[in-house]
């Protein structure tokens, strides 16, 4: 990361200073270029985040395999492709505003459909909902975050400025599995030390429950769920329940981020299609 930042630094340097630049710095200055990538950045960030809560989830609370887990992308594929067509004729008729602010709040609503559902017997459907609601927006946003990040570009420059918009896509999508699993991390550790609390249980003797139960299933890599009879020996802790409201939590906590960009989409982004000069 200090790598890439120094990196960056140097290229801005190198763009404000030479006469015939790649890359218009002017850009980041546009209104709608600015929140484009913004849009970019979190439908990447949320997807990758996704990824890996139904890794983590489906496989050591709900039992689900590699394969079905992988399945649950699936269902509505059909239906994701033509509202994407559906998504780029509104764009052409109206202007990206409309169809980015409905695609972010439709991970939005992914989001929060998970945090209220999800459980240790949750319904495998209110899973592929969940799922299939996080591809839709996600797809339907990138459609007006391409619409308006070409748009932008000074005539030749078109693949350089597309480069922009895959940069921060990149990023986003590097960023966040890291944020969502800190934020499981530490929403998981509240809930089993508070978990431990209310049964009088030490935090180094509740430490010591969780640890066993997660060298347990790292010794048992072919086995999925957790070992009731290992969960026994957890001090009682419910550390199914525990997982399951750090999971809820997490996604409740990462909503936030695409309604905040929806809104300002909505306020600052052009409500009609504008021609380049």
């Amino acid at each position: 990361m200090v790598i890439s930042a120094v990196v960056a630094l140097l290229f801005v340097r190198h763009e404000r200073r030479t006469a015939e630049p790649a890359l218009d710095l002017a850009l980041f200055r546009s209104t709608p270029f600015g929140v484009a990538l913004a849009a970019t950045l979190t439908l990447n960030f949320l997807a990758a985040g996704l990824g890996l809560v139904l890794g983590q989830f489906g496989s050591l609370v709900l039992s689900l395999s590699p394969e079905a887990i992988g399945l649950l992308y699936l269902p509505g594929t059909l239906l994701i492709a033509g509202a994407v067509v559906l998504a780029g004729r509104l764009v052409g008729r109206y202007s990206p505003r409309p169809v980015m602010v409905t695609g972010l709040l439709v991970m939005a609503g992914s989001g929060l459909s998970l945090a209220g559902t999800a459980g240790p017997t949750m319904a495998l459907w209110l899973l592929v909902s969940a799922t299939w609601l996080c591809n839709l927006g996600s797809l339907v946003t990138s459609t007006s975050v391409s619409e308006t990040v070409l748009s932008q570009a000074p005539p030749g420059h078109s693949g350089t400025v597309a480069s922009v918009q895959m940069a921060f896509a990149m990023t986003g999508s590097a960023f966040g599995p890291t944020v969502y699993l800190l934020l499981f991390d530490f929403f998981f550790r509240r809930r089993w030390l508070a978990d431990a609390k209310a049964r009088d249980l030490s935090v180094r003797k509740a430490e010591q429950a969780v640890d066993a139960v997660r060298s347990g299933m790292a010794q048992n890599p072919g086995g999925n769920g957790y070992d009731p009879n290992l969960l026994r020996q957890a001090s009682g802790l419910r550390l199914g329940l525990d997982f399951t409201e750090g999971l809820r939590l997490t996604m409740l906590a990462v909503s936030v981020l695409p309604l905040v960009v929806a809104a300002v989409a909505f306020v600052l982004m052009p409500r009609h299609t504008e021609s380049r000069a």
